[in-house]
């Protein structure tokens, strides 16, 4: 197999590497893509509303995105360790981990008496607008699904060193596993379960993937990666501070995309309705099809252009950017084809109408955010984020307020929300492109920028 890619594909062994790695994660990834779209209309049937669907969706989303901040530490050590995994430092890849994971532990003991305390003053039936009989039960809720998130914190740390040892497809592996428990629980529960059904959904989702995260965390630390297995006298302060100093605008720039994407489903519900949130979810969750398969594409990459600078290998660098804007062409098409199937789609999915509009300004969504992502993944791997960090926060200062402009004031339906996301974006493609022209021409011969660009 190796000879015939070898003479399909580039005559290096990193592209071959990526191309074997997107294929399998197309496998293993299409398959949880599927999974994800079939959980749609049975938690649908399960839940029996659109309206409890669009309240659960919320929620989720709230707290997934919280769960998100691992204060940088998660990426921090993804390119920290993909640099010692190149140089085959172990040692040095053992402490990185272990203060990884220590460290993570700390930022989520932090969050979680945050939480406990800020929850006691807050009212999430008014927050989430909540009039049904789920209004007695909703803290409960609350504190399962923020707690689950929170610990999942920790053990998702086995996807980063997973992706700096260019395991992408492993990573998409274990994302199956939880996808296909959670499809095949909501399915039982169905037929078993006729009362209390949001509550036992919410603990199902919520300790599903703790348990199979933590089977493949001990699994693989007791065997392919028994080198590096972490133990907590290995905590080097110093070590956090490397992982912190890169981590740290990654964190930043983990809440200024937090702002700008997670709070949609809150403004949405507070504006419109519940309703209305599983109708915008719908739309995002068919064109996130797309979405998905090019973040495959994507995702080995980043590790692959940090061995590529460490090594100073430029010309891959180039060559690799110059090819996957061509597979644009690519998925601009099936955008297209996207939307001229999307009402059939919804109907027979999920009974669902779509607006048009809502389905146009989907597609426009997904090839920008798709167009930005190769700078973005390009600029992670080099760990200059500089740039990247200034327009997410600028984003997330304008995005609510555009929000507000178009559903409010301009009295546009909840396309007004993505035409928003779409107009906060595109500043970081323009300005991705700038900066990796900057950088590859100026790193080609070895000359050092100075300026903002290169940081």
């Amino acid at each position: 197999m190796n000879d015939i890619l070898k003479k399909v594909f580039l005559h290096d062994q990193r592209s071959l590497k990526q191309y074997k790695t997107i294929f399998f994660s197309f496998l293993f990834r299409g398959s949880g893509i599927l999974c994800n779209l079939l959980l749609i209309p049975i938690s649908l049937k399960y839940l029996g509303n659109s309206s409890d669907y669009g309240l659960w969706l919320t929620i989720s989303s709230i707290v997934s995105w919280i769960a998100f901040l691992d204060g940088g530490l998660g990426s921090g050590l993804k390119n920290k360790l993909s640099e010692n995994f190149a140089k085959k430092n172990f040692p040095k890849a053992q402490a990185l981990v272990s203060t990884a994971y220590v460290g993570i532990t700390f930022i989520v003991i932090f969050f979680l008496v945050i939480f406990w305390v800020s929850n006691q003053f807050l009212d999430w039936t008014s927050i989430l607008k909540i009039t049904s009989q789920l209004k007695q039960k909703i803290n409960i809720i609350i504190l399962i699904i923020f707690f689950s998130f929170f610990l999942r914190l920790i053990l998702d740390l086995i996807s980063s060193v997973l992706s700096a040892d260019q395991n992408f497809e492993f990573v998409s592996f274990i994302n199956l596993i939880i996808n296909l428990f959670q499809l095949a629980g909501i399915l039982i529960l169905t037929y078993l379960v006729k009362t209390n059904k949001f509550m036992i959904m919410t603990i199902y989702y919520s300790i599903t993937p703790l348990i199979i995260l933590l089977f493949f965390n001990v699994s693989l630390f007791k065997s392919k990666y028994k080198n590096i297995r972490p133990h907590i006298e290995l905590f080097d302060k110093g070590e956090i501070k490397q992982l912190f100093n890169l981590g740290s605008k990654f964190f930043l720039i983990q809440i200024a995309v937090i702002i700008v994407f997670a709070t949609d489903n809150i403004i949405i519900l507070r504006i419109f309705s519940a309703a209305d949130v599983t109708i915008y979810n719908v739309c995002y969750k068919y064109f996130n099809v797309l979405t998905f398969g090019w973040n495959i594409i994507m995702a080995p990459y980043w590790v692959a252009f940090n061995d590529a600078y460490v090594k100073r290998d430029f010309i891959w660098i180039s060559t690799t950017i110059h090819n996957l804007q061509k597979m644009l062409i690519g998925l601009l098409i099936l955008i297209v084809l996207f939307l001229i199937f999307a009402s059939y789609v919804f109907k027979i999915w999920v009974n669902i109408k779509v607006p048009l509009i809502l389905t146009i300004y989907m597609g426009l969504f997904v090839f920008i955010s798709s167009y930005t992502n190769i700078y973005v993944y390009l600029l992670n791997g080099l760990g200059k984020v500089n740039i990247q960090l200034y327009v997410c926060i600028f984003a997330s200062i304008v995005n609510i307020p555009l929000c507000l402009l178009f559903t409010k004031y301009c009295h546009w339906g909840v396309e007004g929300i993505i035409f928003s996301s779409v107009l906060t974006i595109f500043p970081s493609l323009i300005l991705g492109i700038i900066q990796y022209r900057k950088i590859i021409n100026n790193l080609k011969f070895d000359t050092y920028l100075s300026s903002v660009w290169n940081k």
